[in-house]
């Protein structure tokens, strides 16, 4: 717990004040936040072309 409490006060509080750091690590979570949103998005749209062609070659193939 004290870690965590020096952690708060070093980088969160700094003198009372909002620190840079927390600025820095705010940016950096939005950027994270931000890929990961467009690779969800990218992913879910492979993934449904995909299954779409795999359900198109099964009806070629008359499997379904």
């Amino acid at each position: 717990m004290p870690k965590v409490r020096c952690f708060f006060d070093c980088y969160v509080l700094h003198d009372g004040k909002p620190a840079r750091m927390l600025q820095l690590n705010m940016v950096y979570l939005s950027v994270i936040a931000i890929f990961g949103l467009i690779l969800l998005v990218i992913t879910v749209v492979i993934g449904r072309v995909g299954v779409g062609c795999a359900l198109t070659i099964g009806n070629d193939i008359g499997l379904l």
